[in-house]
């Protein structure tokens, strides 16, 4: 779903508020094997849904995980850098 205007954007900040007849969801990828990175898609899954966003959790491989971000296929994605 695109958003077009300001009013669609703030609108999913409401709780039970309904853009276009449907409820805000969307998918939250994360590679497989990372559980920090598990740990807050979950903290993330709870607070939102405490707001009425619902959250698919999706874990991934890392080859595929990382073929779906070039691809730009995610709704969003828990990501991270280490040195």
């Amino acid at each position: 779903m695109q958003l077009k205007t300001k009013n669609e954007i703030l609108g999913f900040l409401r709780v039970g508020e309904r853009v276009r007849g449907k409820k805000f969801s969307f998918d939250l990828k994360t590679n497989a094997g990372n559980q920090v990175k598990a740990d807050l898609a979950l903290i993330v899954q709870d607070q939102l849904r405490s707001i009425g966003i619902k959250v698919q959790l999706q874990s991934i491989e890392w080859t595929n995980f990382m073929n779906k971000l070039r691809k730009k296929d995610f709704d969003a994605y828990v990501g991270g850098w280490n040195t």
